[in-house]
């Protein structure tokens, strides 16, 4: 007698692939709205950043009524005298 099966073909019984089309749909729209989320804290941050930078500048420019117009530079009833 041997220990070896007799010749021939094995078969193995698989489940039939589906895809999964709503699982698609829920992981592209997490990854989306997480992407989302990211870019809103990143904007928001920078956003910040420039204001807080722009209010701790000094003011210079026409907010000091100094006139950066070269048009008008040698115009004295164009700088308000």
């Amino acid at each position: 007698m041997s220990a070896h099966p007799p010749p021939g073909v094995v078969w193995v019984k698989l489940e039939k692939p589906f895809f999964d089309l709503w699982g698609v749909l829920v992981s592209s729209a997490t990854l989306t709205l997480a992407a989302a989320a990211c870019a809103l804290v990143i904007g928001s941050l920078l956003g910040l950043a420039l204001i807080w930078q722009r209010r701790r500048t000094p003011l210079r420019g026409p907010a000091l009524g100094l006139d950066t117009d070269r048009r008008n530079a040698g115009d004295p009833a164009a700088r308000g005298e």
